[in-house]
């Protein structure tokens, strides 16, 4: 038997995921700040002043399914309405409406490889970032699942997908390989992956 999350569940999970979320984007920021701007450790938490980010502030919605802090500074959210960069003062958000190479808007992870190329799992495929352009890979140029829930890459240059129903998939230079229950995996539902 499978377990799917119901779609009340999954939203419950993202809006308490959602505060906490703002919070570490704050922290994040605040930490691309000089180095002689550092938490002095005579003051107490709560002499500390903190910034609430909400839809207001250019985010697309208030919930973030993921996020990461790249080496060149920028924290890139995942929501269900977009990808979002913020810079520590601004948020820009990609989406399909103004960002061709997005296969989808419902972003679910994200990994940096080590040559910076930010991969980022949507529901509807996977899209590359590199040298400032988007490329999208999905169902129609050879992705076997377009659902990606978790993503990690290997040091063979391997980026290995977690889908929600399609198994594990390797996936090098445009050409994927999947792995499903029929291969031996316990379930073709895979949440994390490491």
């Amino acid at each position: 038997m499978t377990f799917a999350p119901s779609r009340a569940r999954s939203r419950r999970r993202i809006a308490t995921c959602a505060r906490t979320a703002l919070v570490v984007v704050g922290c994040l920021a605040g930490s691309m700040r000089p180095a002689t701007a550092g938490v002095d450790p005579a003051k107490r938490i709560d002499q500390y002043t903190r910034t609430v980010w909400e839809a207001g502030n250019r985010l697309p919605q208030n919930a973030a399914e993921t996020m990461l802090q790249t080496r060149g500074g920028y924290v890139w959210l995942g929501t269900e309405e977009g990808l979002v960069r913020f810079d520590g003062e601004r948020f820009e958000v990609f989406h399909r409406g103004n960002t061709p190479g997005l296969p989808g808007k419902d972003v679910r992870c994200l990994f940096e490889a080590p040559d910076g190329t930010l991969w980022i799992g949507l529901v509807g495929g996977l899209a590359r970032l590199k040298d400032g352009h988007f490329t999208g890979y999905s169902l129609s140029n050879g992705l076997p699942h377009d659902w990606i829930s978790a993503m990690t890459g290997d040091r063979a240059g391997n980026l290995w997908l977690g889908t929600f129903g399609g198994g594990l998939v390797r996936f090098k230079d445009g050409t994927s390989t999947a792995f499903t229950s029929y291969h031996g995996l316990p379930d073709n539902f895979v949440w994390a992956v490491r």
